[in-house]
């Protein structure tokens, strides 16, 4: 040290210029450290949620939850795991050891599930695998409204010009819009002109899935080059679907035109057979000698009328196949015989030639086939809706190999019949809509969207709120929508920015105020003042280079430390202040008063970094928000040590001048001389007496409550409520209303922000639960109490028993205080009836309240049964049914439209309110495999009412349920007491077992964790102080200042109110740095002065009387320091506030206090004995090695 020392009064302007260039780099790193909320922590979580529609909660478990759990579970590193199977979706979240490649267990998850996704079933859809990490929340939380316009209008103009302005903002990466239904377009099939046409739905299906196809089909050759053929998409745009060929029927008017030839042919016909009649009469009036020759004229007649019958018969064929009436209606004007009768026996006696009418009958048209026929290129075999009242067929809904539309058909005789094609306008209503919502959302009662605004990994969380901030203007004009801001990442950065300028400020002030009391000279203060803005921007160097972000964290430790920069400086100064005193020149005081106290400051800064190192070895929550702290107050530790060895006295020797007046003791020494003489002669009652107080004060902590992390300051007020599984969402939507209408009146309400139902997408799946959530988040005016206004809000809502309404105060960077029983069974039916028994018991406990369960009532589900045997009897395949009725009740999406680069479902479907019974759906007809006969699903099915869990959660392969409960009180340990012994006693079904979980686990592996850490700390600093004093028994009684941090520290906690959490245990580790930095600097001077010749007992009162000033400064300056944040002046986040600073301004207080006491009485007592013993002193130690 003394090197250093010596190059920093020897090079002034190397280091003027360096102590330069470490500012601007300073105030540069600071500009460009990233600002965030949190830390970028990667806990070792991920999610795996695979969708699975249409299916039950039961389903869903048993074919695709526990196929996914078989594979995840021999993961490398993985931990634990759990999962829920609810309607739709299965979650399974596991937790991985706490220092896994989050990025590889995320790999693995996804590659196992990609391994097991064949033999799951058709439905189920893609598997994603998901790592949760604070960077990737939502810097900005907006709400979307318009003036008279729906959501589909607002999501529109939101779409077209909010979104993309706001994308423009640099930092910017992403933004989600939530709250509207995508689009669809809708295909409305109308029953009568199905059942006219004789169509059936997947018919109609297949003609819609083949036509937006754009395929290529194969090439030619043109010359030396090949030339690809692409078949063309029938449809490009919704207005393209209307002209789909969906079917063929025979045209009209081909139909008409058949008839009239028909009928024209049959006219000739009986014109021609008049004649053969005429002429038969003439031929038996005629002479026998004419008898040949009429015979001649009459045959000749009668072959003419055998045409012309010839050409009737074959025009009435084609006529009939046309008009669809198959050998049952005649044309009129067609006798039904042949007239000829006469002729026939004139010709027989003459000459013997048979009967012209003996092959006549019946000259029949066939017909066209019936509307339940169907027409060649059909099958028989489709389902369809119930039969009318009238006993007419409805339209078919079934399967069908419908083939492609044709022109013309053939007849039963082998005509050909011409057809038209049907449609897909002819048959059914095309729109686009939106989807029908399963979620909605309101600003102030108005329908609103979600707007999440994402930023860039490496951009400062910060500047992209505030840039956004300044763009919603704009983009607001030219949207014309209004955007309200929810939440914003950037505000607790903004005040911890804030409160650490405040608290720096202050800091800053008291030291002036403590040196210039103190020291009385106004050159040293400055000097000494220096050493904060100094040591905090070298400390943002340290942080920079450690790719650290200023965050609530690394900002708190930075304030917390404040109070610890300038003691090293104070020291550093008071002593050349001292040596000043003594008449030495400036340089030569600030070398000698600088190097005479270099090894106590580095041996206590060395011991205060140092008790930071055991957290490295605390894991899980405690160990990855603890560490960033950590740091930051390492770093500006370790940085006021630099400076204070080399600024401080180049600034000393530079500015402060050789006092003229003669030296004198200080008030505090001369206060200090009669108490430290007292105690040298008073060792055992000044130990004893201290020992008592020690022994009183830690009864204080019998009283105290336990938390685990503090909440931040609440910036809203959040009621939530969930409804039955199952409710429709305008029902929920109607409960929120009358919520709403209750909140809204009350005084200090702002704004109230409204969401029903679960949002789409992956994470809101993952939500836990299984009933429809009715959220609301109430907003407080400015000036507002946030915790009045939650008393209010709770008064209002207390009528609402049945749906179990919640309301809590939202933090603002808080965490969770839940407390949580887990229980677990092998049956659903034990699981029902342990959770029942455990929430009876607790739910009056007056230390819980907001009692509830995640195994919801169970809900009304229609099980469809299929009978395979009655099945096959019917003629009907199994998986017909389910496709029916599903096509029945919600329609298919058969095919994709391109609509403007996205891809739009096409939703074919039946009208609404056509399937609202199971008597209904009994009724439904399902075609048969061949022919066109229907049958009823009730032949061969059943549909009926069970009950069925809404949600299966399990944990490690074994069903579980959670019964959880908010904290009444501050007092979680309070709470967690009353749990155990409400439950110690509960008799649960055989097989059964509850735990605690929650809060309650999570503090005690913290609190455990923590008292390691602490007691390493404590070894650590012995070796430390071992190291600097050369003396194992030495370093053992500075140890002794340690406990007597709760002197003060409890029964100040106790009389504020601060319970131990977190934030205390976090101070206590601190403390044990900071109080023994008081020890090292008296021991050491005393050590000095018995090496120069002192008397034992003189030299503790010199000693006492030389460091007291030093040791009051710097403590008085740390306390001061946090006092702003002890009152609460400002406030630097969930776990940096109040109780810290309470606890480290109570314990810093106290054992100060009696290490100036303690300590001397205790050392005297210690070196008395070992003289006694013939233990030499670390003197005589060295004195024997030099001789040696």
């Amino acid at each position: 040290m003394r090197g250093l020392i010596r190059f920093s009064l020897q090079n002034r302007a190397i280091l003027i210029l360096a102590s330069l260039l470490l500012v601007i780099a300073g105030m540069l790193t600071a500009r460009s450290l990233r600002q965030e909320l949190l830390p970028n922590i990667d806990f070792p979580v991920v999610t795996v949620i695979t969708p699975y529609p249409l299916a039950s909660p039961e389903v869903v478990e048993a074919q695709v939850t526990r196929p996914i759990e078989n594979v995840l579970s021999n993961l490398e590193g993985l931990d634990s795991y759990t999962s829920t199977s609810s309607d739709n979706v299965s979650v399974v979240v596991l937790q991985f050891d706490f220092g896994t490649d989050l990025r590889r267990a995320e790999a693995d998850a996804q590659t196992a599930v990609n391994r097991v996704r064949a033999s799951l079933p058709s439905g189920v859809g893609e598997s994603t695998a998901s790592a949760i990490r604070f960077g990737d929340a939502p810097v900005l939380q907006l709400a979307v409204t318009g003036d008279n316009l729906d959501l589909a209008n607002v999501r529109r103009r939101a779409d077209e010009t909010l979104v993309p302005q706001l994308e423009r903002v640099a930092g910017v990466s992403r933004i989600d819009l939530t709250g509207a239904s995508d689009p669809e377009v809708r295909v409305t099939l109308k029953q009568d002109k199905l059942r006219e046409y004789n169509l059936t739905f997947d018919g109609v299906a297949q003609a819609l899935q083949a036509a937006p196809l754009s395929l290529p089909i194969g090439q030619v050759r043109q010359g030396s080059v090949n030339v690809p053929i692409r078949s063309e998409a029938a449809a490009r745009s919704v207005a393209d679907l209307a002209g789909i060929v969906v079917g063929a029927v025979p045209d009209p008017n081909a139909v008409a035109r058949l008839e009239r030839e028909a009928r024209s042919q049959a006219e000739t016909a009986a014109r021609a057979q008049a004649e053969v009649a005429q002429a038969q009469q003439q031929a038996l009036s005629q002479t026998a000698r004419l008898a040949q020759q009429a015979l001649q004229t009459a045959a000749q007649a009668s072959a003419r009328a055998d045409a012309a019958l010839q050409a009737a018969q074959q025009a009435s064929r084609q006529a009939a196949a046309a008009s669809g009436t198959q050998g049952q209606n005649r044309l009129p004007g067609v006798p039904e015989a042949s007239a000829s009768g006469a002729s026939s026996s004139a010709s027989s006696a003459a000459s013997g030639a048979p009967d012209l009418a003996a092959s006549g009958g019946t000259v029949g048209i066939p017909t066209a086939p019936s509307p339940n026929t169907s027409l060649p290129g059909t099958s028989g075999a489709s389902p369809t809706i119930p039969r009318s009242p009238e006993g007419t067929t409805a339209p078919s809904i079934g399967a069908s190999s419908f083939a492609a539309p044709f022109t013309r058909a053939t007849s039963a005789e082998g005509g050909s019949v011409p057809l038209r094609p049907v449609l897909l306008s002819e048959v059914a209503e095309i729109g686009l809509r939106a989807q029908d919502a399963s979620s909605l959302s309101r600003f102030d009662g108005r329908a609103a969207l979600g707007l999440a605004v994402y930023k860039a990994q490496t951009a400062n969380t910060l500047q992209v709120t505030e840039a956004v901030r300044g763009a919603l203007g704009d983009a607001e004009r030219a949207s014309r929508l209004r955007v309200d801001v929810i939440s914003d990442q950037g505000e607790p950065i903004r005040s911890g920015v804030e409160g650490l300028l405040k608290e720096g400020g202050f800091g800053a002030l008291f030291a002036v105020l403590v040196v210039l009391v103190f020291l009385g000279n106004l050159r040293s203060t400055i000097v000494t003042a220096i050493a904060i803005p100094t040591s905090l921007l070298v400390g943002l160097i340290f942080l920079g280079a450690q790719g650290l972000s200023l965050n609530v964290l690394t900002l708190g430790g930075l304030t917390i430390a404040i109070g610890r920069l300038i003691d090293d400086a104070i020291v550093v100064v008071e002593n050349i202040y001292h040596k000043l005193d003594s008449g030495l020149p400036p340089l030569r005081a600030a070398y000698e008063g600088t190097t005479e106290v270099a090894s106590p400051i580095t041996s206590s800064t060395v011991a205060t970094v140092a008790v930071f190192l055991p957290l490295a070895f605390v894991g899980g929550i405690p160990g990855e928000f603890l560490r960033p702290l950590a740091l930051a107050v390492a770093f500006s530790i370790l940085s006021s040590l630099l400076v204070a060895l080399t600024i401080v006295p180049l600034f000393s020797s530079l500015f402060l001048k050789a006092s003229k007046k003669p030296p004198r003791p200080s008030l505090l020494e001369r206060l200090y001389g009669p108490v430290i003489r007292w105690v040298t002669g008073h060792r055992a009652l000044t130990l004893v007496s201290a020992l008592a107080l020690l022994i009183m004060s830690t009864l204080a902590v019998r009283g105290l409550p336990t938390t685990f992390i503090g909440g931040g300051q609440p910036n809203s007020v959040q009621v939530r409520a969930s409804l039955p599984a199952g409710t429709t969402v305008e029902t929920a939507d109607a409960f929120a209303r009358r919520l709403e209408g209750q909140v809204r009146g009350l005084e200090g309400v702002g704004s109230v922000l409204t969401s029903v139902g679960r949002a789409q997408g992956n994470f809101a799946l993952a939500a836990s639960g299984a009933g429809v959530p009715v959220n609301l988040t109430v907003l407080p005016s400015e000036g507002t109490d946030v915790e009045a206004l939650r008393e209010r809000v709770e008064a209002v809502t207390a009528s609402f028993r049945e749906q179990r309404v919640t309301v809590q105060a939202g933090d603002g960077g808080g965490f969770s205080n839940t407390l949580r029983v887990q229980v677990a069974a092998d049956s659903l039916t034990d699981l029902q009836r342990a959770t029942d028994l455990v929430f009876k018991r607790v739910r009056d406990l007056p230390q819980l309240e907001n009692v509830r369960t995640n195994l919801q009532a169970s809900k009304t589900e229609l099980a469809l049964e299929v009978n395979s045997r009655k099945a096959y009897e019917q003629g009907v395949l199994p998986f017909q049914a389910t496709q029916a009725v599903q096509a029945a009740l919600s329609g298919r999406v058969v095919t994709n439209l391109n609509i403007d680069d996205d891809d739009i479902g096409v939703r074919l479907r039946f009208p609404p309110g056509l399937y609202d019974t199971p008597r209904e759906l009994r009724a439904l007809e399902i075609r048969k495999i061949q022919g066109a006969e229907t049958v009823p699903l009730s032949r061969f099915a059943t549909i009926q009412e069970r009950r069925v869990p809404s949600a299966i959660t399990r944990e490690n392969g074994r069903r579980n349920a959670s019964v959880e409960a908010d904290p009444a009180t501050r007092d979680i340990g309070a709470a967690n007491r009353a749990l155990q012994t409400a439950l110690a006693d509960l008799q649960l079904p055989a097989g059964a077992s509850w735990r605690l979980a929650g809060v309650t686990e999570q503090q005690n592996e913290a609190f455990s964790s923590l008292l390691f850490a602490i007691v390493a700390a404590v070894g650590l600093v012995y070796i430390v102080m071992v190291a600097a004093f050369q003396s194992v028994l030495t370093p053992l009684l500075l140890l002794f200042s340690i406990p007597f941090v709760a002197v003060g520290a409890f029964p100040l906690m106790k009389l504020t109110g601060t319970p131990i959490g977190l934030s205390t245990m976090f101070g206590f580790l601190l403390l044990v740095g900071i109080v023994v930095t008081n020890a090292i600097v008296l021991i050491d001077y005393v050590e000095r002065l018995r090496e120069r010749g002192s008397e034992l007992s003189e030299a503790m009162i010199e000693g006492g009387k030389r460091r007291v000033r030093p040791i009051i400064m710097t403590a008085l300056t740390t306390i001061l320091a946090l006092s702003p944040l002890a009152l609460g002046v400002s406030e630097s986040g969930a776990i940096v506030g109040q109780p810290l600073a309470i606890t480290v301004i109570g314990g810093l207080a106290s054992s100060t206090l009696l290490t100036l006491v303690v300590i001397p009485a205790l050392y005297l007592t210690v070196e008395d004995l070992k003289r006694r013993l013939g233990i030499r002193t670390r003197t005589e130690r060295q004195e024997a090695i030099l001789a040696d």
